[in-house]
């Protein structure tokens, strides 16, 4: 029975984790398309 709890908690830590790093690159990728500004030719 502890074993299947342990399981269950880390399963939930895992999808906790899994959805903060998503977020994380969905941030990410609406910085890196805001951040574009239009083409620039200096350089």
């Amino acid at each position: 029975m502890k074993g299947g709890a342990h399981h269950m908690e880390f399963a939930r830590l895992m999808q906790y984790i899994c959805t903060f790093l998503g977020v994380i690159s969905l941030s990410f990728i609406y910085a890196k398309m805001f951040k574009k500004p239009k083409p620039d030719k200096k350089e």
